[in-house]
């Protein structure tokens, strides 16, 4: 059954999916969390915003960065430059957030338009 989960390209089967039995929710916990990461790394962008609220994945650091990570392939410097600051307040320090924050700082400073979208060098501060 969990196979069928993640096969499908519709993540709302195992999003609304509620598990009957005690001992299967650690394990249907573990699927959801894999499903999640292959629809987020398979799919673009617009899919997963249609799909998947970003309430779902916040407290989650893994999710939270893996989908930080797909919002580079947009180039929505914005979003990520606010995303990025509530990963920072919620402590989600790991490899994956420090090599964010650095492509992030480095595609920014590239592309002079982006620079004047995101602000000026007192954000990058805060970062």
């Amino acid at each position: 059954m969990y196979k069928k989960f993640l096969n499908s390209n519709n993540i709302t089967n195992i999003l609304e999916y509620v598990p009957l039995n005690v001992e299967n929710i650690q394990y249907y916990t573990k699927i959801r969390k894999y499903a999640i990461i292959n629809f987020i790394l398979l799919n673009d962008i617009e899919n997963i915003q249609a799909n998947i609220s970003l309430k779902e994945i916040e407290d989650d650091c893994m999710l939270f960065l893996y989908f930080v990570e797909k919002m580079f392939e947009k180039d929505e410097f914005i979003k990520i430059k606010k995303m990025l600051c509530f990963a920072k307040h919620r402590r989600y320090f790991t490899k994956k957030y420090f090599d964010l924050r650095k492509r992030f700082k480095k595609s920014v400073f590239k592309n002079k338009e982006c620079n004047k979208k995101v602000g000026d060098n007192k954000y990058m501060r805060i970062l």
